[in-house]
Order: structure tokens, then C-alpha cells, then sequence
């Protein structure tokens, strides 16, 4: 079975890709902060006032996305043959690999060669993804943000201040 839908929400639907593609839901900002970096909302939930989901139920596979990186995300990694290992995808973590990435919470049957070019095919001849990149085609999604940063030491470099890895 094969079948695709958009639905409308005002607030973001976090799925398992959105962290990978780029969303935000706080960050580090180090504007008016003496002390240093200080942890504060990100303005990614901000840019817009309306957001699509395209569902997508592949093979009874069900696949969500909520905006248009987590797709190109998704199709990139499906695409490579062979599917990449969890810690190719996951670098400079030692621990939770290959847990931490999405790829790991897809069922066996989605990683086979067969089902991925299936359903690869379907993405890119889908109306209905059309015009889920249609929606957001004159959206500007914040997610990289000029003064906030996802990590303490990100904000703190861009203050000028190194903090020595420990050993």
C-alpha cells in the first residue's frame, strides 16, 4: 500500500529526523549575557505560523516529516548503497551508537536495497510531495541562526574563549 497525505499544524511536529535535519528547540546565545552563554528558546519554532506533515505510509511503513531538510535528510541517507552503519552516521560519540540516529527506529523490511528504491521512486514521483516542497518554497526555516549555537562551548568560541578539552 501506498499512500501519502499533508495535515496542518500551528505548532512544529518533532519527529525522529527533525534534530538531524537541523530543528531546534533551544540553543546557547551569548547577545547581553556578561556572564556567558545563556540557554534560550532558538527562533526556528518562530519561522512559521503554519506548518505542514507529510505522511507518507510506504509497504505499511508509516514516515513523517515536517519540513522539507528532514525529507532531503531521509532520501539521502535511504539512497546510499550500501545503507551506512550507525557509527558512520553518529561520529565522535562513544557511547549510544547506533541508537542516537534515525535510522536505527526504522524496521528491518525499510532497510533492504528492494524496498528502499521502491520507495525512493515513490518520494520522487509523489504529487503530493510536490507540493509539500511547494508550501515551503517561499518559507524562510530558521535553523541557522546567526548568535545562537548548539553548544556552550560553541557560544563561548565565538566569544573568544577556548575551554581545554579534558583528558
Amino acid at each position: 500500500m501506498k499512500k501519502a497525505k499533508l495535515t496542518y499544524s500551528k505548532e512544529f511536529c518533532w519527529g525522529p529526523i527533525s534534530g538531524w535535519a537541523g530543528a531546534r528547540k533551544f540553543a546557547y546565545s551569548n547577545q547581553s549575557f556578561e556572564r556567558g552563554p545563556a540557554v534560550v528558546r532558538h527562533p526556528f519554532l518562530t519561522s512559521s505560523k503554519l506548518w505542514c506533515q507529510l505522511e507518507i505510509e510506504y509497504q505499511n511503513i508509516l514516515l513523517l516529516f515536517s519540513m522539507p531538510p528532514e525529507l532531503d535528510q531521509f532520501t539521502f541517507v535511504m539512497g546510499m548503497n550500501p545503507l551506512p552503519s550507525g557509527g558512520s552516521l553518529v561520529k565522535g560519540q562513544r557511547l549510544g551508537r547506533p541508537n542516537n540516529h534515525w535510522l536505527s527506529r526504522l524496521p528491518a523490511k525499510a532497510k533492504s536495497r528492494k524496498f528502499r528504491l521502491g520507495l525512493l521512486k515513490y518520494i520522487e514521483e509523489s504529487n503530493v510531495v510536490r507540493d509539500f516542497y511547494d508550501f515551503y518554497a517561499d518559507k524562510k526555516l530558521l535553523l541557522d541562526v546567526e548568535g545562537f549555537f548548539d553548544t556552550y562551548e560553541e557560544a563561548q568560541r565565538a566569544r573568544g574563549i577556548y575551554i581545554q578539552p579534558k583528558h
